[in-house]
């Protein structure tokens, strides 16, 4: 049987060309393809101050994303810039690249970290891991639209967790992508493309940004979606064996 997952993820190199104006290159890295001695060859290479953030998770495997997550995106930014680089923060804590087209979004979450990249589009990702969440009614109830509240009700009870975090990782991407974060309350407008019972109610339009926004399809026990301000974009996924990158994290 053929593994819908990994064919939608093909394997890749990390020598790559900058991505094309209409491109979005996004990484899926397997946390499980990466040893504790491995990781801890990685500390010499990132910041002194992720590194101090990364030492205040209680649990291991939290520090695990956050390190590589961090590793990635040096890597990917090193073989797309060639130089010396800047990264800041905007005035909502979303990084961006100093005087460079550049830009890069990450996320991280169960045995998967998840990186996007473009070339002069502002992007945004987030992937969750599938896992039981307490009092799920209560929170999404709280923290969707009336619109999305409305789908979740219609839905059969065995599909409710896998959809909730569905519309989730969409509405994370696009708040990422438009770099305000939770400025924008989530329950402020509803995703696209939502089957919904009766008319849809009025939201604020956040959406004349031109999104466009891809289910990743990670695999069967996380989903993720990617967030682009811009139309007729190409995404390019990549699944990516943490050894390719032993040659250049020598060079950083």
């Amino acid at each position: 049987m053929i593994d819908q997952f990994s064919t939608d993820w093909p394997m890749g190199d990390v020598l790559i060309n900058r991505p094309k104006t209409d491109e979005v290159l996004c990484w899926k890295i397997n946390l499980k393809d990466i040893s504790t001695n491995e990781l801890e060859g990685y500390y010499q290479h990132i910041s002194k101050e992720d590194l101090l953030k990364s030492d205040k998770f209680v649990h291991f495997e939290d520090k695990k994303r956050y390190i590589v997550a961090r590793m990635g995106i040096k890597i990917l930014l090193k073989n797309l810039i060639h130089t010396d680089y800047q990264i800041e923060k905007n005035a909502f804590g979303k990084p961006y690249v100093k005087n460079s087209p550049i830009k890069f979004n990450m996320s991280h979450s169960g045995d998967f970290v998840i990186l996007a990249v473009s070339s002069g589009t502002e992007v945004g990702v987030d992937v969750e891991a599938i896992r039981d969440i307490p009092n799920l009614e209560s929170l999404y109830l709280n923290t969707l639209h009336f619109n999305e509240i409305s789908y979740m009700k219609h839905l059969a009870p065995a599909l409710i967790l896998r959809n909730f975090l569905q519309i989730w990782t969409q509405k994370e991407a696009i708040v990422k992508a438009l770099g305000k974060g939770l400025s924008i309350p989530l329950e402020s407008f509803s995703v696209p493309g939502l089957v919904l019972p009766s008319p849809p109610k009025k939201f604020i339009n956040i959406f004349s940004e031109n999104l466009t926004i891809f289910d990743l399809n990670i695999d069967e026990n996380h989903v993720g979606a990617l967030a682009v301000c811009s139309k007729n974009v190409k995404l390019i996924k990549i699944s990516l064996k943490i050894n390719k990158l032993s040659p250049i994290i020598h060079k950083i």
